[in-house]
């Protein structure tokens, strides 16, 4: 596809982007209901209501969680970034020139770091670990960052997204492997007493207390490549040619994929396995061709959505300012089993305050890009 064909931008995506900030938004303020079963068990991480804990898969001992349709609100996210990082990296490439846009890069890589430790100061994150600051381990805002990188670089060095997309599924490939050595069980998100008994070289708990296998970085960085990917196969002469051809093909492939690898990996949230990484990826390709065909044959969008998506990043920071302020005021104490409704009105209450932040930044003209 030449560049000719290549469109500036679409308001699907930031429809797209504002569905999967409500996710994420949903997920952070029901979280303390969900961990005493005062929401309904779809609306939050399944891992929250039923958690077995290590149990014996095949030849280790793993996790298998259950799950929901929130469990795949980060990963949506980061595919959808993905797609962000394609639109904008050749126009930054051709104004700034490659050492600039190296250089802005590891700027943003640098932001979302920093972003990362505030928010673990802030919640009491201690020990602080370069593992979750550095490396994004349990660390979204790291993990975000990390994925930026990975979508500038794969688009900086592979130019064509069919092999962009094989080095997707390389990196997959890796984390799968990895994580299926009982060797290397110890990095696990949530080892046992007994996978860590014999490693006690690793550290005592310090910053730089023992090296871990970046599984949630590699899931990451294989969600961008694939947004990238995306986008670069959406001709917009003949986008249905690209779904039938692509977008489809590539969604029921990675769906196929999870059923067959989750039968060896189940799905755990913490690490991002592979199993979920595929789930989100076939999911997060037919949720775009949904939501472009919304646009394009229908003819219908939800304005706040795309005021949510354009201030994405803005909103869930936000989203996190007032879910430590309603911890701290005692709220979420004063909703009862006999008072479960109170939950929906406070959900309702936090996201009419963000859509006003939304919308008036969005009348302004006024968004946050990292």
């Amino acid at each position: 596809m030449t560049s000719d064909n290549r469109h500036n931008r679409y308001d699907f995506i930031d429809q797209l982007r504002g569905f999967y900030i409500a996710f994420l938004i949903l997920s952070i303020i029901v979280q303390p209901l969900a961990e005493r079963m005062l929401v309904p068990s779809l609306f939050t991480h399944g891992f929250l209501f039923f958690d077995f804990g290590k149990m014996q898969w095949n030849w280790m001992l793993l996790e298998n969680q259950f799950y929901t349709w929130i469990d795949l609100g980060s990963s949506l996210f980061m595919l959808v970034s993905g797609v962000c990082i394609a639109i904008s990296f050749r126009g930054h490439l051709t104004e700034l020139g490659t050492k600039r846009v190296i250089m802005r890069m590891l700027l943003r890589y640098g932001a979302f770091v920093m972003l990362q430790l505030l928010f673990d100061v802030l919640t009491g994150q201690i020990p602080l670990s370069y593992r979750r600051i550095l490396l994004g381990q349990q660390g979204f805002f790291t993990r975000l960052g990390i994925g930026t990188i990975a979508g500038n670089i794969g688009l900086f060095l592979v130019k064509s997204p069919t092999k962009r997309a094989w080095c997707a599924v390389t990196l997959l490939c890796i984390h799968g492997l990895l994580y299926l050595l009982p060797p290397l069980a110890a990095f696990h998100a949530n080892p046992s007493p007994a996978e860590l008994a014999g490693l006690t070289w690793l550290g005592d708990g310090s910053f730089f207390d023992y090296f871990a296998i970046p599984f949630e970085a590699l899931s990451f960085a294989a969600l961008a490549l694939m947004g990238t990917c995306a986008w670069d196969w959406l001709d917009s002469k003949q986008p249905f040619d690209s779904f039938k051809k692509h977008h489809v093909p590539v969604g029921m492939y990675a769906w196929l994929g999870c059923f067959v690898v989750s039968w060896f990996i189940p799905f755990q949230n913490d690490d991002l396995v592979m199993s979920q990484t595929l789930l989100a990826i076939g999911a997060g390709y037919f949720f775009m061709i949904f939501f472009f065909c919304l646009e394009r044959v229908i003819h219908f969008k939800l304005p706040l959505l795309s005021a949510f998506g354009r201030n994405g990043l803005l909103l869930y920071m936000s989203c996190l300012v007032f879910f430590l302020m309603l911890v701290g005021s005692g709220i979420y104490d004063a909703i009862t089993p006999g008072t479960a409704w109170l939950g929906l009105l406070l959900v309702i209450s936090v996201f009419v305050v963000l859509a006003g932040i939304a919308t008036t930044l969005d009348k302004r003209k006024l968004y946050l890009h990292l």
